[in-house]
């Protein structure tokens, strides 16, 4: 039950597998509002990243932006098909 995207997210999804159903729906409320909350920052240093003058620079901070962005979209996908019993799409 891996979804799509970040390798990183089989480090979230494969404990959610093993905890008691009586855990989840609070796990994945805690996801949730985790990965929610890290969207104002991101967004915050997108913008920040638009005045980094060195193009090298720039393009490695967009790089691990996007690669966070990556994770956070997700956990997101993740959370909401667990909730609502759908699919990963």
């Amino acid at each position: 039950m891996i979804p799509p995207g970040h390798p990183g997210i089989y480090f979230v999804v494969q404990p959610y597998e093993r905890t008691r159903d009586a855990d989840r729906d609070y796990q994945i409320g805690l996801l949730r509002s985790l990965a929610h909350n890290l969207l104002g920052p991101l967004a915050a240093v997108n913008r920040f990243v638009e005045t980094v003058a060195q193009d090298n620079t720039r393009d490695l901070i967009e790089t691990r932006v996007k690669d966070v962005e990556t994770v956070v979209e997700s956990i997101m996908k993740f959370s909401r098909a667990v909730m609502r019993d759908g699919d990963f799409q």
